[in-house]
């Protein structure tokens, strides 16, 4: 399976997110984003993107804020 395949996939599932060519996380394991760099939990480092980094951001801050509404709903 070619890796266009494969990112066509998985960016059908919204946890999936391409922070620069070739790079996909899963959004969940994100720990933090700082200084151009998204941290796993696991450690591991990726460079993001420079001209999509704000958006990059911005749109795993939206992701974490709707998993925590959706926990909070839950209880």
């Amino acid at each position: 399976m070619t890796f266009s395949a494969v990112f066509d996939t998985l960016t059908q599932d919204n946890r999936f997110l391409p922070i620069q060519s070739g790079v996909l996380v899963n959004m969940e394991h994100i720990a933090f984003i700082k200084d151009k760099y998204c941290v796993m939990s696991n450690g591991e480092r990726f460079a993001l993107s420079v001209r999509k980094e704000k958006e990059t951001e911005r749109i795993w801050q939206n992701f974490m804020f709707d998993d925590i509404r959706k926990q909070s709903r839950r209880k």
